[in-house]
């Protein structure tokens, strides 16, 4: 996990991959990638399908801001 930098403000950024697993509170997305959902809805689609997922870090933990559907140019 990422940290946030001291005193700094949160860290956000974009992953596109295949979504992994699937969990009430969680996604994990490419190898590893654990997105918690606070909230955020994932769309329901199946295991494999490619993922847009903006996050922002807080407290080492990424957590989703947005969840869609990757467009077919973003993942090739």
């Amino acid at each position: 996990m990422i940290p946030n930098p001291p005193g700094g403000p949160p860290v956000r950024g974009v992953v596109i991959a295949r979504l992994a697993e699937r969990h009430a509170d969680r996604i994990v997305v490419g190898n590893a990638t654990t997105v918690y959902l606070l909230g955020v809805e994932c769309p329901n689609v199946p295991v494999g399908t490619a993922l847009e997922v903006e996050y922002t870090i807080r407290n080492g933990r990424y957590e989703a801001d947005q969840i869609r559907p990757a467009s077919r140019e973003q993942v090739q």
